[in-house]
């Protein structure tokens, strides 16, 4: 039997039970040839049977998640390539690309190794779209959530789809828009559709400059998202923290909450860690017609003197003292954040990237990088490049549609067509 006729079996004995990852089923067939090449034929029988029986049990636990999931730590990085394809030589031109946007909701998914883009800026789009490592696609689905911008968006390796939540609809609502901004969104398979939680981080009044930030942690298998919300008369002191195991979300009573001077929420690749950058600020004390939610002087009320990265245990928030965080670029923004291969990334406006090395953050100079913007798509590629698309430049005010790929060393804007509905200066 050839290896090709051995993959064939080994996978529909596979699908009949549980429909696995490649790399699950890549680490089954490995450990099957290994003892079929080794000329023991009863070996063979028993990987053939051990492979079926790991990778079904694994499909229990990781499926188990729209049930209730068994907290089994899985990689941030699970699926994810290692690391980036250098950029060499023309690439390709790409013929359809997305319309320019600001603040869309972008991940990477391993098991289709597309990169997922929804929605953004101007109005509140509604449209999905694919990245092949090549080209843009778009994905037209008849059901699909409610168009709006400022998502929260992550892969969940154990649900293996991406999460969606939250975001604003830049747009009148009504009862059934309300359910569709508070409700959680999982693409998976190539469809969107809702997972019924009896919770949800979205407050009724979403609208009221209400923000989150979401990502995978590894150590704990559940989704951490943190949320702050503001109004004309109130501005929060701390942040909202929740986590979602796949079946609800449960925001979490924490002895000292995180500040809310939230900047970025990423997750760090191979340990799995959730990590969050925070803002400088100033003491929070009331003010005129301002209140606050936590006394002042308090511990929630300090000041932050400086850009800090903390980190999420599964219980509580610890500030990583003595690790550098990453310089606030021109305007004092960030391009955005993403796993990338064995490390947790952060691009700042300036287009310096910062890589976690599980201690401090550490720049890269490349040269040509991308232009000042702020909220733009960033996420990994299935080349393992850092994949940058559209944004805002404030000025002039302008709407970006340009997509950008960064291999570790080089930055390379890919070549395209106009897209119909955007004007020629939006490609910067």
């Amino acid at each position: 039997m050839s290896d090709s006729e051995l993959e064939r079996e080994l996978r529909q004995a596979l699908d009949e039970v549980y429909q696995p990852a490649p790399w699950l089923l890549s680490r089954a067939l490995t450990a099957v040839r290994v003892d079929r090449h080794a000329h023991r034929p009863w070996a063979v029988v028993a990987g053939f049977a051990a492979a079926v029986i790991a990778v079904s049990a694994i499909g229990v636990v990781w499926l188990g998640g729209v049930h209730g999931r068994v907290h089994t730590p899985v990689p941030a990085n699970a699926g994810f390539p290692e690391t980036p394809a250098p950029l060499t030589g023309q690439l390709p031109l790409i013929t359809n690309p997305p319309p320019y946007r600001a603040d869309p909701a972008i991940a990477y998914d391993p098991l289709t190794r597309q990169t997922i883009m929804f929605g953004g800026l101007p109005g509140g789009r509604a449209d999905t779209w694919a990245w092949d490592g090549q080209a843009w696609r778009p994905l037209d689905e008849a059901v699909h959530p409610h168009g709006r911008f400022g998502a929260s968006m992550a892969f969940d390796p154990v649900l293996q789809g991406i999460v969606m939540i939250g975001g604003n609809p830049n747009s009148s609502t009504d009862a059934g828009v309300d359910a569709d901004m508070r409700a959680t969104w999982l693409w998976q398979g190539g469809s969107w559709r809702r997972i019924p939680t009896a919770h949800t981080p979205v407050p009724p009044n979403y609208a009221f400059f209400w923000g989150a930030s979401m990502a995978y942690d590894g150590q704990t298998g559940e989704l951490v998202l943190v949320s702050v919300q503001g109004m004309t008369h109130f501005r929060q002191c701390s942040a909202d923290t929740w986590t979602f195991n796949g079946s609800d979300w449960e925001q979490r009573s924490l002895a000292q909450p995180l500040p809310a001077s939230i900047r970025l929420v990423v997750s760090d690749g191979p340990n799995g860690h959730v990590l969050v950058l925070m803002n400088p600020r100033e003491a929070v004390a009331p003010a005129g017609f301002v209140t606050t939610s936590c006394p002042a002087g308090s511990p929630e009320a300090r000041a932050l003197p400086g850009p800090s990265t903390w980190q999420w245990s599964g219980s509580a928030w610890t500030e990583l003292g003595g690790s550098q965080s990453p310089s606030p670029g021109a305007t004092r923004g960030d391009v955005g954040a993403t796993v990338l291969g064995n490390h947790a990334a952060v691009v700042t406006d300036d287009g310096t990237v910062w890589i976690w090395t599980g201690s401090r953050w550490s720049p890269t100079s490349s040269a040509n990088p991308p232009g000042p913007r702020t909220g733009a798509g960033v996420a990994e590629d299935r080349n393992g490049r850092l994949l940058v698309f559209g944004g805002f430049l404030e000025q002039p005010e302008l709407y970006l549609d340009s997509t950008w790929l960064w291999d570790g060393a080089n930055w390379k804007q890919v070549p395209s067509k106009p897209n119909a509905s955007a004007p020629a200066t939006a490609s910067r």
